[in-house]
């Protein structure tokens, strides 16, 4: 697909502007060295080659055939290209499963036709995909109309053609060059997944940059981010469709709470990748993730002509996530020795003194990024980790000059002053904000420096780089799948629910499941004190809104309040199947927390966690990861937590039991990884965890089948 050595074009046009037509002309253009057979049955020649009536006609094997025909014609076409033993095909043609279920059938018999022969194929509904390194530019869009882009380390992938044409557009004015520009269409077959694994081993790509309506196999996505990864790939993301998200799910709180965009978010995240909501953000993010070397820490130095913007600056910031530490005392006081109006702290502010003298801003440059002991290339984690730094070295910078690049006065003197600030790269990735000429903004960028238009947008790209400066080069580890081992009943009240779970590990008080009101009482009097009464049904999820729980019920009481608690319920919900009463001690401990697990339809099984009760979704406070883990990441959830302090003891409140708690997140994921196929979701709400020491007991248990 992406290195052919011959290439076909059916439906190959002598009109280089029609679709058929412009795939060959940018073959041509582009100095495509393997053979070029275009197919028209009218015509002996197109575009000066020799023509061929069919695939037959070309008498030998082809590696990739561009189909440019309306889609009746592809089933045929496809044929042909398994007679001539095509290795793949990249299918122009729309009016498949975009049109609906019609579309969705001639599809799905393309691709058995394909799958059968062998063909791997590219669409339909595609708009292509260009090579650098090949020169196969199989495509009709018009981004080659000018030639062919410039070639660079960024490589491509979307499921949008427009969105790939418009980001190639930006980026090439950006100065920004290609590897590969690939667009997946209806992904019969090929999806974004599995270029981006190709991909992970391509040398000459340094960044992938993924664009994203859905995802088809999550796992495989996540397979293919965590090993581009691992090659040394930086991923960057933009996934549309946030706000219809979790909709069909609403009857479970874990549904709610862990929707799909959140499962997908700690997906890549937790895979390697980066993700961006907005075009001109994702732009940013490939721009620096191409140009600028890694980002160390945290420590971000400001630099402005403008007290203003330095608390813009500041502002976001702290909205990224970057520190701004001041810098040391010595060159503050060199600094107000030679600026005594300015600001030397951080952000520093050079003010507009620098406008008679230029040398001021090589001299603050210098004081905030001279490399001292962490030059490029000798940064050394565990002295930064200890704290054994030089407190005047940032790991990365941003300077702002307001229009003094575009001045024809200033530029040249602060251009100059700029280069004199730095050897031959600025140590650490600094980023020079301000209006730019364009000869200017190369200049910069030939010294080293990244060059935006906006502040706020330099430090968030900044931060998309320290993101995939920092992401592990492996992914995180997967907890153990124990096999299901039990066959799923047809459906399951909370008695029921919690016999299978407890069977799987999570811990629940003893439960006693009552037919009566007077077995209720006999229950509560075994127990010898005050009990939960709950009504048990496989219908009713929300007990409490519908008055069918009782709390703190003495045995005295017990027979009257279940008689009475059954008659409610089966008045407000008559159509739910009420199958008596569950009694179970009153269990206190130091705070309720719900735990969940759902089958996403892209990820599979998922573990969500958070501050729980009847409260959990107006508290939505979680934590979400693919299922299964392990405990330290069933840990590392709860930390992640802003109800954390709540769980380690604050105020005097004893610490939870947080061990008994991770054990019961990862024997939950554990159970939902091995019951993937058989059920939906499973939710503990409230599980009451204890101090520490005294375990953690799930109290309520749903578990909602396939």
């Amino acid at each position: 697909m992406l290195a052919p050595n011959s290439i076909a074009i059916v439906g190959a046009s002598d009109d280089p502007t029609r679709i058929g037509g412009r795939p060959l002309h940018f073959l041509k253009e582009a100095g495509f060295a393997g053979e070029i057979y275009p197919v028209n049955a009218r015509r002996e020649r197109v575009q000066g080659l020799p023509a061929y009536r069919d695939l037959a006609a070309i008498g030998k094997p082809v590696d990739l055939v561009i189909v440019a025909t309306p889609a009746a014609a592809v089933l045929d076409v496809m044929r042909s290209a398994a007679a001539v033993e095509a290795r793949a095909a990249v299918l122009f043609s729309s009016g498949f499963a975009e049109l609906g279920e019609a579309g969705q059938a001639m599809q799905e018999e393309v691709l058995a036709l394909a799958q059968t022969a062998g063909i791997r194929v590219l669409g339909p509904n595609a708009l292509g995909l260009y090579c650098a390194e090949s020169r196969a530019a199989a495509s009709f869009s018009s981004l080659f109309e000018q030639g062919l882009p410039r070639r660079g380390n960024v490589a491509v992938v979307s499921q949008s053609g427009a969105v790939a044409v418009h980001l190639a557009y930006l980026a090439l004015e950006r100065g920004l060059g290609f590897s590969h520009w690939i667009t997946t269409g209806n992904e019969a077959d090929l999806a974004v997944h599995d270029f981006i694994g190709a991909l992970a081993d391509a040398a000459e790509v340094s960044v992938i940059a993924v664009y994203l309506e859905g995802a088809r196999d999550g796992r495989a996505l996540v397979s293919a981010i965590a090993r581009a990864r691992r090659n040394g790939k930086r991923v960057v993301v933009m996934k549309v469709g946030r706000s219809a998200l979790g909709e069909k799910a609403a009857q479970s709180h874990t549904a709610s709470l862990a929707g799909d965009d959140v499962v997908f978010e700690v997906a890549i995240r937790d895979a390697g990748a980066s993700r961006c909501d907005r075009i001109d953000g994702f732009l940013n993010a490939i721009y620096t993730l191409a140009k600028a070397s890694p980002i160390a820490g945290d420590r971000l130095g400001l630099l402005t002509v403008s007290g203003g913007v330095g608390v813009l600056m500041a502002d976001a910031a702290a909205d990224t996530g970057f520190e701004l530490p001041p810098l040391p005392p010595d060159r503050q006081a060199r600094l107000r020795q030679i600026c005594p109006f300015g600001s030397p702290i951080n952000p520093v502010d050079v003010t507009a003194q620098a406008m008679n003298d230029m040398s001021l801003v090589t001299a603050h440059m210098r004081e905030m990024f001279d490399a001292g002991q962490f030059a490029a290339g000798q940064f050394d984690a565990g002295q930064f980790a200890a704290g054994q730094f030089d407190a005047g070295q940032f790991d990365a910078g941003v300077a702002f000059f307001m229009n003094w690049l575009k001045s024809g006065h200033l530029a040249p003197a602060l251009e100059a002053a700029l280069a004199d600030a730095v050897d031959d790269e600025p140590a650490v990735p600094i980023a020079i904000v301000g209006n730019v000429a364009e000869e200017t903004r190369k200049a910069l960028e030939a010294k080293g420096f990244l060059v935006f238009e906006d502040p706020s947008s330099a430090i968030e790209a900044l931060a998309i780089l320290r993101e995939q400066s920092q992401a592990p080069a492996e992914p995180r580890p997967s907890g153990k799948t124990v096999a299901a081992g039990d066959v799923l009943a047809e459906r399951y009240n909370e008695a029921e629910a919690a016999g299978l779970l407890a069977a799987h590990g999570i811990p629940f008080p003893k439960l006693t499941a009552c037919s009566t009101s007077g077995e209720a009482a006999d229950a509560v009097r075994a127990i010898g004190g005050p009990a939960v009464l709950k009504i048990l049904s496989p219908d009713i999820m929300h007990k409490s809104d519908l008055g069918g729980v009782r709390i703190g019920i003495p045995p005295s009481a017990a027979e009257t309040e279940a008689a009475a608690m059954l008659a409610e319920v089966a008045a407000s919900c008559p159509t739910a199947r009420i199958e008596g009463v569950l009694v179970a001690p009153v269990v206190e401990g130091v705070a309720d927390i719900i735990v969940g697990a759902r089958r996403d339809p892209a990820f599979g099984p998922v573990i969500m966690v958070g501050l729980g009760g009847v409260f959990a979704e107006i508290f939505a406070d979680t934590a979400t990861r693919l299922a299964p883990v392990m405990i330290a990441e069933a840990t590392g959830m709860l930390q992640s937590l802003k109800g954390w302090p709540l769980l380690n003891g604050v105020r005097g409140r004893p610490a939870a039991d947080i061990e008994a708690l991770a054990e019961v997140i990862v024997n939950l994921s554990r159970f939902a990884a091995a019951h993937a196929e058989g059920v939906e979701a499973v939710e503990l709400n409230p599980v009451s965890v204890g101090a520490r020491g005294h375990g953690a007991f799930a109290l309520d248990a749903v578990i909602h089948l396939s």
